[in-house]
């Protein structure tokens, strides 16, 4: 997917890909709500245990989402200023290519863990699982 979309002319890659990024969201998170939710509620002996693993994934990931705000700053010397009281400090940004790496490994890894993990489910679920995430 990743080489046909480098393929792309880059005009109609931009106007496309807002739609692209939808329809990869929409597939994951249906395959989330249909498939993968209810087939844990039916696993778990409480649904409320279950319920509160949920809810507990999606706060933990909205606590990280705002505990990770990166800034871009558009600066001659990649300089960023932190006001400090009545002191200026300037810290050199670093560039995020260990970042990328390391994030984009655990990404790899936790989508093989989940495809697995809905392949030993169900034949069913694991190729709803499997088309969701090649979207």
């Amino acid at each position: 997917m990743g080489i046909f979309a480098l393929a792309l002319n880059t005009y109609f890659l931009n106007k496309i890909i807002f739609v692209l990024v939808s329809l990869s969201v929409g597939a994951l998170f249906s395959d989330a709500l249909i498939y993968l939710i209810p087939e844990a509620y039916s696993k778990s002996e409480s649904t409320t245990i279950a319920a509160l693993w949920v809810l507990g994934g999606i706060f933990s990931f909205f606590i990280l989402e705002k505990l990770l705000s990166w800034r871009h700053v558009h600066n001659v010397n990649n300089v960023h200023e932190i006001q400090t009281g009545n002191k200026k400090c300037c810290h050199q940004i670093q560039p995020l290519g260990f970042l990328v790496i390391v994030s984009d490994s655990i990404h790899n890894l936790l989508d093989g863990v989940i495809i697995g993990a809905s392949y030993l489910v169900s034949i069913e679920v694991g190729i709803a699982t499997t088309v969701a995430i090649i979207l």
